[in-house]
């Protein structure tokens, strides 16, 4: 049976899709994925409660934001190469406002390269201002920034912070045990969970550090999901490509439950329908041994996901076919 994780945002998408799950189907078992970067905790204590009262909580994953900053309130910025910025914890005058910088702030260093736009536009720490949040930054390329780009460590594993194991706490006392671990590089975040084996972790591989860490987060995760949409970005084509490969036939030969995610049926959004490579990029995952998918924007926004799904159960079942 493969598993598809449907990403919900609004409770009218999760009626639809509780519909969907109760009524069930023999090849596909279906989940549901909150995406925590765009999730009010409020709205995900409704969430849960609603589940709960179905029984279908065991069904529902939180997507944690591992220490993702993220650029707020500005226009389109140009930049060139060599050209130096501010990023500020802050929101002032002459910088860049840069959320949840001040929880990492003390592990950011001189020289070390920040990501913006997943690896699209780099910049090198020039220094960090005294008795201020602010760090300087020097553009490594031409590129633009603008409003909602996510800002990350392109090669430093940082230490979980104090509100990643808050938000922790506030879900599990929810009752929600299902997590997802986005930019997953080591199993130190596990270290600090109580009860460790009452929750079910995966671990999102989404740059050059995950990968390289593989063997850890197989022997430390309960799943794992290659995040082909940030690992493509970060990484030049040849490599991602079979970078992603290399990470299912590992997991498979270990036998650890391994799903795909990241732009897989974009053509959805669009046309409703999955275009042809899409389909032959699904069958070809299918038959190196995935567990399943996670659609992301695919089930926010696709123009009409039940008919796709209905399509998606059918290529699933021809593959069951194939394979017995």
């Amino acid at each position: 049976m493969i598993e598809v994780f449907l990403t919900i945002s609004t409770l009218n998408e999760l009626k639809k899709f509780v519909n969907l799950i109760e009524n069930g189907n023999g090849n596909v078992q279906y989940f549901l994925r909150i995406n925590g970067s765009h999730a009010d905790l409020d709205w995900v204590k409704e969430v849960a409660g609603t589940l709960s009262r179905k029984n279908l909580l065991e069904l529902l994953f939180y997507d944690i934001p591992f220490r993702k900053m993220r650029i707020r309130g500005i226009e389109e910025i140009g930049l060139k190469e060599g050209e130096e910025i501010v990023f500020s914890a802050f929101k002032e005058r002459n910088t860049i406002f840069v959320q949840n910088l001040d929880e990492v702030f003390d592990d950011i260093e001189v020289r070390d390269i920040l990501s913006v736009d997943d690896g699209r536009i780099n910049f090198e720490v020039v220094k960090k201002v005294p008795g201020t949040k602010k760090v300087v930054l020097k553009s490594l390329s031409d590129g633009d920034i603008k409003n909602g780009m996510g800002v990350w460590f392109k090669e430093k594993m940082v230490p979980g912070t104090k509100k990643v194991f808050d938000d922790f706490k506030f879900l599990s006392d929810l009752g929600i045990k299902n997590f997802m671990l986005s930019f997953a590089r080591d199993d130190d975040f596990l270290k600090g969970i109580q009860n460790r084996e009452n929750f079910h972790f995966m671990a999102k591989i989404e740059d050059r550090l995950g990968y390289e860490n593989l063997e850890k987060l197989i022997s430390s995760f309960d799943s794992i999901c290659v995040a082909r949409g940030d690992l493509g970005a970060s990484l030049n084509f040849p490599e991602w490509v079979k970078m992603c490969d290399d990470i299912v036939l590992e997991c498979v030969s270990r036998k650890r439950k391994v799903f795909l995610a990241g732009e897989t049926f974009m053509s959805t959004i669009y046309k409703g329908f999955p275009s042809r490579a899409e389909l032959s990029d699904f069958y070809h995952y299918l038959e190196m041994g995935i567990d399943g998918i996670v659609l992301s924007d695919e089930s926010v926004y696709g123009k009409d996901i039940f008919k796709f799904l209905k399509f998606l159960e059918e290529i699933v079942k021809f593959y069951e076919r194939k394979k017995d």
